[in-house]
């Protein structure tokens, strides 16, 4: 049972979006979803509540990170398939307790010079663990031209770390789906957040273990 924990110390990254989305993709994918709302605010879990997409997977629950261990392993004893853990901002321990528990991390960052800085206490503490993670650049500007230059020089300013070949550009359909918890892919499937959120989500399947 693969858990991904999506995680970051900056608040206002986009790290419920991101958990929620790839944990819907995964349920339309014939996995047994879980999404683990590790922050106070339990926007994860709001999701869920107004979810009215006619699905009843992903589930959400709402725990702290010292509840984690017994709520994985309920997971894995009731034959999950994947589980997502949306952390806290700001609690840079909790934080780094759950990555230790995670098979990846992924990193959402949004390309500007002041994100790119706070985000490297996230990403140093994380790789010394010798967890396999990876940046998600989030929030992109969008352009008509292939990636924006400001994309391709973060990824060049975030080097050594690993940073997912799919960035997500800002787009008003990521937010618009939250509102009646439906995932991008369920509000707007043919457009370019779905299709952006779905690539992300392949590749994301191809760095874990299969279900």
């Amino acid at each position: 049972m693969p858990v991904i924990c999506v995680a970051s110390a900056k608040g206002g990254v986009g790290k419920t979006t991101l958990a929620v989305n790839l944990a819907a993709l995964a349920a339309d994918d014939n996995a047994n979803a879980l999404i683990i709302d590790l922050d106070p605010q339990r926007s994860a879990a709001d999701w869920r509540t107004v979810r009215t997409a006619g699905r009843p997977l992903p589930r959400v629950a709402a725990a702290t990170v010292d509840q984690l261990p017994e709520l994985l392993a309920a997971a894995k004893a009731e034959g999950l398939n994947l589980v997502v853990l949306d952390t806290p901002p700001h609690a840079t321990g909790e934080i780094f307790e759950a990555a230790r528990l995670s098979d990846l991390v992924l990193i959402p960052v949004r390309p500007a010079v002041l994100d790119l800085r706070s985000a490297g206490r996230t990403l140093d503490g994380v790789a010394a663990m010798g967890k396999p993670y990876a940046v998600v650049l989030n929030a992109c500007p969008t352009t008509g031209r292939g990636e924006a230059g400001v994309v391709r020089e973060s990824r060049e300013a975030l080097a050594p770390h690993p940073v997912a070949p799919v960035a997500l550009t800002q787009r008003a359909a990521l937010q618009h789906a939250m509102i009646d918890g439906r995932a991008v892919h369920e509000y707007e499937p043919g457009g370019k957040a779905a299709a952006e959120m779905r690539d992300l989500y392949t590749w994301t399947r191809g760095k874990l273990t299969k279900w």
